[in-house]
């Protein structure tokens, strides 16, 4: 599976992504961007978000300073975002393949991009995965523009030449143990997760990221030959009307953080 340069970016991602997503944050089909509501864990208080500048009720002042990227970017993928639960709209092919895109640019140890995406657009595919998922997670799933199994390739040290040329050493202590590959592979895709769900928030679309699911049933519905373990299930689309629940508190900086 031969990767390509990280310098493709400027011939082959820029030109997958639409031209609003490029030029600002705006939606990729023309539409006013949509609007959320954020709260803090110090207000507790759920208010109206505003695009191009920090939201009230959530302390982000301080990271809309210092980003290098637009305030409007910074809300669209960070302080205004939220997950949905109902979806419209539409995801095209080149669109799906520029949130991979801007997925693979995430570090990984030794670049090794264990992550592997399925995209499920078909009728049978979509029933036998709405089928394993918990109750309150299948109309959702089963309506989404696209919906997104993660899981990450079980012999992805396999593939160390291909993301690794000419430094093969780390790969023999895998091959020695391969609860530590199977380690490596999940704590890394799980680790590139979260990059796939940044790049859809970029592109202007909203994310549902689900746990709520049999992992195994998964696995024997579409990986039966073992190849990949699923860990993530991720509905993709424009947020429908009442899209988001009432907003709910985030820790404070205080809270969580501390210097040593």
């Amino acid at each position: 599976m031969p990767l390509r340069a990280k310098n493709d970016w400027d011939q082959n991602t820029a030109r997958l992504l639409p031209r609003s997503a490029v030029a600002n944050v705006t939606q990729p089909h023309g539409k006013r961007p949509w609007l959320v509501e954020v709260a803090s864990i110090e207000s507790n208080e759920a208010t109206p978000g505003k695009r191009g500048g920090a939201a009230k009720g959530n302390a982000m002042t301080i990271a809309h300073q210092e980003a290098v990227i637009d305030p409007a970017a910074v809300d669209a993928i960070f302080a205004q975002a939220r997950t949905a639960n109902s979806f419209t709209g539409e995801v095209t092919d080149e669109q799906a393949q520029a949130i991979y895109e801007l997925t693979k640019f995430g570090p990984t140890a030794f670049n090794s991009q264990p992550l592997r995406v399925t995209y499920v657009r078909s009728d049978e595919a979509r029933a036998k995965l709405v089928d394993t998922l918990m109750p309150g997670n299948r109309a959702k799933t089963a309506s989404a523009p696209l919906v997104a199994i993660l899981s990450y390739d079980t012999d992805w040290a396999g593939q160390w030449d291909n993301f690794l040329p000419g430094y093969n050493a780390p790969k023999a202590m895998y091959d020695a143990n391969p609860e530590l590959a199977a380690a490596t592979g999940n704590n890394n895709a799980h680790l590139q997760a979260g990059y796939f769900i940044l790049a859809v928030r970029s592109l202007g679309f909203a994310a549902g990221p689900m746990t709520g699911a049999d992992f195994g049933a998964i696995d024997e519905a579409f990986f039966p030959a073992g190849d990949q373990k699923s860990f993530l299930v991720v509905n993709i689309g424009l947020p429908a009307e009442n899209a988001w629940g009432e907003a709910k508190p985030k820790f404070a900086y205080e809270d969580i953080v501390r210097t040593v």
